[in-house]
C-alpha cells in the first residue's frame, strides 16, 4: 500500500494512503499522541501476555501434579455436561 508523507510542523506528519485502490484517506497525526498511544498499547499487551503466561504456568503446574499422581486424561468426554432443568436453581427456564 503506497504511502505519501508530508511534514506539517515540528510535531506533526500527514500521511496519505490509498485504501482499496479507489479511496484516498488523509490523516493528520500529532507525534505526542502517537507516542502516548504506542506506550499505552504496549503496556496493555504486556499486561495481557503476563496474565496469559500465569494461566499457562498454572495449567502446566496442575498437569505436572496430575502426572506425578498418575492421573490420566479421559478420552471419551467430547462436550460439556449440561444440567437438567431440575438441577437449575430457582425459577430458571431452559430455552
Amino acid at each position: 500500500m503506497p504511502l505519501e508523507t508530508k511534514k506539517i510542523s515540528d510535531y506533526e506528519i500527514e500521511i496519505t494512503e490509498t485504501v482499496q485502490t479507489t479511496e484516498v484517506k488523509k490523516t493528520v497525526y500529532d507525534r505526542a499522541f502517537i507516542e502516548t498511544q504506542l506506550a499505552s498499547i504496549q503496556k496493555q499487551r504486556d499486561e495481557f501476555v503476563a496474565l496469559r503466561d500465569a494461566e499457562i504456568a498454572k495449567c502446566q503446574s496442575i498437569i505436572d501434579e496430575m502426572d506425578a499422581l498418575d492421573i490420566a486424561s479421559r478420552e471419551d468426554i467430547v462436550e460439556p455436561i449440561t444440567p437438567t432443568p431440575e438441577e437449575l436453581p430457582g425459577d430458571t427456564e431452559v430455552i
